[in-house]
């Protein structure tokens, strides 16, 4: 979740289906899909509107959608890789800033002599 978030707001569907257009726009033109281990249509989004210095904010949270329905509760994963991703959106400036992937999944069994 990002920082210094000081209140939270309820984010319409009209403005989660604005929002999600912007943002498989923009996923591509930035190159961030390339750094996902599937298709952004692969993944299941929720939306949450926060305020942040008296700004408000929708937080983007992505996770493939075989981790859970993002209808049925806050889906949350620690070092889940490029499984799982988030990115900020900007209501008053119309921009998407700080993606994220959840951490790194490496190989368990890398540096290790056998």
């Amino acid at each position: 979740m990002p920082p210094g978030i000081t209140a939270a707001w309820q984010v319409s569907q009209k403005d989660v289906e604005k929002i999600d257009a912007a943002l498989m726009l923009h996923m591509e033109k930035a190159g961030l899909t390339k750094k996902l281990r599937a298709s952004p249509a692969s993944y299941g989004r929720q939306y949450l509107g926060y305020v942040r210095e008296e700004r408000r904010f929708v937080y983007v949270n992505a996770f493939l959608r075989s981790f859970g329905d993002p209808r049925a509760s806050y889906v949350r994963a620690c070092d889940g890789g490029n499984l799982f991703w988030g990115i900020e959106y900007d209501v008053q400036a119309g921009t998407f800033a700080n993606f994220e992937v959840n951490g790194e999944l490496g190989d368990p069994l890398e540096g290790l002599k056998l």
